[in-house]
Parts: C-alpha cells; sequence; structure tokens
C-alpha cells in the first residue's frame, strides 16, 4: 500500500511512505503579484504542480498482482483564535488538498493535529506549539536515511512524514 500525508499549509508539504521508503516534497508553490496591498506578491499554491506531485507519488508500476492501494491523510486544519486571513487561509489549503486528492479518485482520511501528534511527542507535549524540533528528530528516528530532515527549519516536512506515518500505523 501507498501512504502519503500532507501538511496542508502553503508553507507545508507531501510525503509518501511505500515499502519502508519515504519520500517528502514542498508544497509546490508560485509567487503571485497583489495589486492593492501592502505587501505586493504572496506564495501561493502551483495547484497544477500539487495536481502532477500527488499523480507521481500515487502512481506505481502495475504488477501481475494488480495495482497498488493509495490512502491518502491530509492534516484536518481548524480555526483557531486569532486571524481571520490565517484561518481562511489554512481552510483554504485543506480545501484545494480535498479537491485535488478526490478528483484524482484517491482515498483519504483527515486527521486531527492533536490525534496524529500524540502518537509521536505524547497527549501533554503535543498540545504545546514549540514541539517543532522535535518533530524533526522523531522523523529523523524513525527514518534515518531521510537526508532531508537536518534542523528546525524542515519542521513542515517532518510533520507531512509523521502524518503519513500515523496513517500508516492506522492500516495495519
Amino acid at each position: 500500500m501507498i501512504h502519503i500525508g500532507i501538511d496542508p499549509g502553503v508553507g507545508g508539504a507531501i510525503a509518501r511512505i511505500h515499502h519502508g521508503r519515504v519520500k517528502v516534497y514542498k508544497v509546490p508553490t508560485v509567487i503571485r503579484k497583489i495589486a492593492g496591498r501592502k505587501k505586493k506578491t504572496v506564495k501561493d499554491y502551483d495547484i497544477k504542480a500539487c495536481v502532477e506531485l500527488i499523480k507521481k507519488l500515487s502512481y506505481t508500476h502495475r504488477h501481475d498482482k494488480g495495482i497498488t492501494e493509495v490512502k491518502v491523510w491530509i492534516e484536518g486544519v481548524h480555526p483557531f483564535l486569532g486571524s481571520k486571513v490565517s484561518n481562511f487561509n489554512l481552510g483554504r489549503g485543506k480545501g484545494i488538498w480535498e479537491g485535488i486528492v478526490k478528483a484524482l479518485g484517491l482515498d483519504y482520511e483527515l486527521v486531527g493535529m492533536l490525534k496524529w501528534k500524540n502518537e509521536f511527542l505524547g497527549s501533554e507535549r503535543a498540545k504545546d506549539g514549540r514541539r517543532k524540533k522535535e518533530s524533526v528528530q522523531i522523523a529523523r528516528e524513525l527514518y534515518p536515511k531521510l537526508k532531508k530532515l537536518k534542523t528546525k527549519k524542515e519542521h513542515d516536512m517532518a510533520e507531512a512524514v509523521l502524518i503519513c506515518e500515523y496513517g500508516r500505523r492506522q492500516t495495519r
């Protein structure tokens, strides 16, 4: 079975686990010019590239035994207290990924942040948003051959790996 985990933010990542091997990619983005705003450019999803990446990650060579199943796990983000804009962007990102995955005919499930974090960090520590460094450490321990995870800056890729690993464990 192919497992795909998605940290759906514009700065997020996508991970794939298949036969014990993991691959992880940053969310494909483009820079868009915005007229009439202080910030003249914004980073946004490159939706066409996102579709192509999911196609690539969900594809496997056909064997005599049939086609490998694919299951996608998307972090089920929810509104936080604070900025309406950031809440809108969180929901928009989740919706974009749900649309892509559904349009490609893939099976998916939403997994809450606390659910997958409890699995790896424990319930008390999962609530603390400052645990990005720990996510990187845990992902590196689980998959030591994954060279992309070196610092706290790669926490989005580490979280995609952990979302994917959480999903893999749910389907054993």
